[in-house]
């Protein structure tokens, strides 16, 4: 018995990690192709200096629950943010060069950049700020899972360890019965 606990003790550690590793790689993607989607769209507002088209852009954000700042950059200098009435020192000061994210767990955020390209050389980038909730919440589901699990085990060795012939009696489930009714 206590190997058997033990070595689902050992499961269930590797399960859990397996799934903070994956969840943290799918949220990797996900804001990468969300970046990449909205540089091709923030490009041209980019090129021709229209800060209102590209604080439109990136209201879009605002249906991502866990995405709590983003912002384009022309060069090293903040061009549009999200959400709009952020202050200018919530954002980095000069963007990270290339494609680049960092998890940060005591600070409790995912941060990302992605360059924009007009042609052959970078002419902004993207940068985005998750919370880590979406790991939270996948944790949170596995965690009621394996304690649901957990517990209707337990209740139903109890329930059929403490006698349950006593609780229904067979004559209550007798073809007799079953015919009258």
């Amino acid at each position: 018995m206590t190997v058997t606990a033990v070595a689902l003790l050992f499961i269930s550690v590797g399960f859990v990690a397996y799934e903070l590793i994956t969840v943290q790689q799918r949220m990797r993607q996900d804001l990468s192709a969300q970046s990449r989607m909205i540089a091709d769209l923030a490009a041209p507002a980019l090129n021709h200096g229209n800060v209102a088209d590209a604080e439109k852009i990136l209201a879009a954000l605002a249906e991502r629950e866990h995405i709590k700042a983003a912002a384009i950059y022309s060069g090293n200098k903040l061009f549009a943010r999200y959400p709009a009435n952020a202050l200018g020192a919530t954002f980095p000061p000069a963007p990270e060069s290339g494609e680049y994210s960092h998890f940060d767990f005591k600070a409790g955020n995912l941060v990302f950049f992605h360059s924009i390209n007009a042609g052959a050389a970078p002419t902004g980038a993207i940068y985005f700020k998750s919370d880590l909730g979406e790991i939270k919440e996948q944790m949170e589901r596995y965690g009621a899972f394996l304690s649901g699990s957990f517990l209707r085990r337990r209740a139903s060795r109890i329930f059929f360890q403490s006698g349950c012939k006593k609780a229904f009696p067979s004559r209550l489930f007798s073809s007799q019965k079953l015919r009258a009714q």
